[in-house]
């Protein structure tokens, strides 16, 4: 970036245009969000000029990606973990000052004049908020294709999805702009974008993190809030600094792998008993071969839910969507994905409808049992490596999607439905190069297991440093 680039980037967030020392790399090269933190602490770069470099870097990609929904600036608070360091924030949750839109038509996006309190604790730890980020409408798609901002591009090939429902926090990720982005997860909505481009993205235990509002009054509560990342120490500590320490006794920080054994499990096929692709399998062979030169020796299981958890899931999911509709003060605006789901819901009977939650609470039952032998799970995240964009997009005709997404996701809501961690690493490649992600999951409360397995892996193959063709 050009010094004069620099300086009206630093006017337009109000910032003086302080000199960065000579040769300093742009904040985008600095590895992971702790590097950049520590890097800030030292004095090798000041939090003013991180935060030009990052906006710089977001306006750049911007054109080529579309992971943008509002750009803003939030500054950052000193003297904590991640002083300066910016980060992107889900156009799900508010922001105080920023537009909301949840990836919908439907809301003109007016500043919000407060915000959670998931987001105050992200302020806390110190992020400098640079915008929002995409989504699809109310996370209701694994991908980031929503009518209005229009399709998410990912970095690895800008004619493939990111995933969703996080995808444009992955595709800013993936592509350098933040080392950080907050995500949602009520189904996969971090696991499937980290999958897709290439991230480590962990699913917290329902209720071990600070939640956006009260728990809803629905029977099982589905979503979760955390971050994906490029390197497991900084999902490991924006977890220890977003902890419910009211609800919980913290786990912490973990920073880095012990030599305990874990006893891991394996399974291939999708909960509906659909095997995943052929370049899927094989890296998911490749990433046990891997667990196995670690001295762990996963052992092949099967799951132990009955075939049907899927559907239940989309019966409690369009349950989801017939509620947001009705307190949508636009639904004329609504894409026809989230009015068909609505309607799906609404053509089933009330008993109907509680037969699908019940059947969510016995999966949930049986999914926990299965750590009484296990400590680890590994399991694909999809069956594939990312599709082209359109082939899950809100447009497609609801019956052919609906199947498209038992396919393509059938390994990833059973974690939500039961309240357990569950991640995404980075630990394989398909044929043409897209990253392919694989599952690890936890009893509820045990996230710090996988926080164990995976800087364990990520010590054995590291990937922090594949970066994608499309890139800061």
């Amino acid at each position: 970036m050009t010094g004069l680039r620099r300086r009206e980037i630093l006017a337009a967030l109000g910032l003086a245009p302080l000199a960065a020392k000579a040769n300093a790399a742009p904040a985008a090269d600095t590895g992971d969000g702790m590097a950049l933190a520590a890097r800030i602490r030292e004095g090798g770069l000041t939090a003013e000029h991180a935060a030009a470099d990052a906006v710089a870097a977001r306006d750049r990609m911007q054109p080529h990606l579309n992971f943008l929904t509002a750009p803003g600036f939030v500054p950052s608070l000193s003297g904590r973990t991640f002083s300066g360091v910016p980060i992107l924030v889900k156009d799900l949750l508010d922001v105080e000052g920023l537009p909301t839109r949840y990836g919908s038509r439907a809301y003109d996006g007016g500043a919000a004049s407060g915000q959670s309190p998931y987001i105050d604790a992200l302020r806390n730890a110190g992020f400098a908020i640079i915008g929002k980020c995409t989504t699809s409408e109310f996370g209701f798609l694994p991908t980031s294709e929503a009518l209005g901002p229009g399709p998410t591009r990912n970095p690895w090939d800008p004619d493939r999805s990111t995933g969703g429902s996080s995808g444009g926090a992955a595709a800013a990720v993936a592509a350098g702009v933040v080392p950080i982005a907050h995500g949602g997860d009520g189904g996969g909505s971090i696991r499937i974008p980290a999958a897709c481009c290439g991230l480590f993205g962990l699913k917290p235990s329902r209720g071990r993190l600070i939640r956006v509002a009260p728990p809803p009054p629905r029977p099982v509560e589905l979503g979760v809030q955390h971050v994906l990342t490029r390197s497991v120490r900084d999902s490991a500590m924006v977890f220890a600094l977003t902890e419910d320490a009211s609800a919980n006794t913290p786990i912490g920080f973990v920073s880095g792998a012990s030599a305990r054994p874990l006893r891991i499990g394996f399974v291939e096929e999708s909960m509906e008993n659909i095997m995943p692709s052929d370049a899927v399998r094989a890296a998911f062979d490749a990433s046990l071969q891997l667990l196995a030169s670690l001295g762990l020796k996963p052992l092949q299981t099967r799951w132990p839910v009955k075939r049907g958890v899927m559907h239940d899931f989309l019966t409690y999911w369009a349950e989801g969507a017939m509620m947001q509709a009705k307190a949508t003060p636009q639904p004329d605006l609504l894409e026809p994905f989230t009015l068909a789901l609505a309607e799906h819901a609404r053509r089933m009977s009330p008993a109907k409808r509680q037969d699908a939650a019940d059947g969510l609470i016995a999966a949930s039952a049986a999914y926990n049992g299965w750590f009484d032998d296990f400590d680890i799970i590994a399991t694909p995240v999809l069956r594939t490596a990312a599709p082209p964009l359109g082939h899950l997009a809100p447009t497609v005709p609801f019956d052919t999607l609906y199947e498209r997404l038992i396919e393509f996701a059938g390994y990833t809501p059973i974690h939500n439905a039961a309240g357990a961690p569950a991640m995404s690493v980075p630990l394989g490649r398909s044929p043409d190069g897209l990253p392919i992600g694989i599952q690890f999951a936890a009893a509820p409360g045990r996230d710090d297991l996988l926080f164990d397995l995976a800087y364990r892996l990520e010590a054995k193959q590291p990937w922090a440093g594949c970066r994608p063709p499309v890139h800061a």
